[in-house]
């Protein structure tokens, strides 16, 4: 009975600090991972965050995080997009069903429980994929 269970005033957080749980958000999607600072999620296995989250009395960032895709992209499908097919193969990804969004410069800004503005090389936003072309060297 999990209402037996006292949570914790702190926690250990992803990036190896033990924080106010206040503070805390349980990464339940790992889009997030790449935009909110280390020192605020507290990670377990992806398939049981909300357990965890009920477990330790804390808030989803994915429920407590709202996020802006600021720059524009083209949209194209996983099939017609040359970096779509390499990352497909490369990482065995199953054939996803929704859209693929390339941008130049992929910048999210984040409301609510964490507030700023960052670029990340991937965001997935509903069931539409963005990803930031990479950019060559020198």
């Amino acid at each position: 009975d999990l209402t037996a269970v006292d949570p914790p005033d702190r926690v250990r957080a992803l990036s190896g600090a033990v924080i106010d749980a206040a503070d805390a958000l349980v990464l339940d999607r790992p889009c997030f991972g790449l935009a909110v600072p280390p020192d605020r999620l507290v990670v377990g296995d992806p398939d049981s965050a909300a357990e965890l989250a009920t477990l330790l009395d804390l808030p989803l960032v994915s429920e407590s995080v709202t996020v802006e895709i600021l720059d524009a992209g083209y949209e194209t499908t996983w099939s017609d997009e040359p970096l779509g097919v390499v990352l497909r193969r490369m990482f065995a990804l199953p054939a996803p069903d929704g859209p693929l969004v390339v941008h130049d410069d992929l910048r999210v800004r984040l409301h609510g429980a964490v507030q700023r503005t960052v670029s990340v090389p991937w965001w997935q936003d509903s069931a539409t994929t963005h990803l930031r072309r990479p950019r060559p060297e020198g």
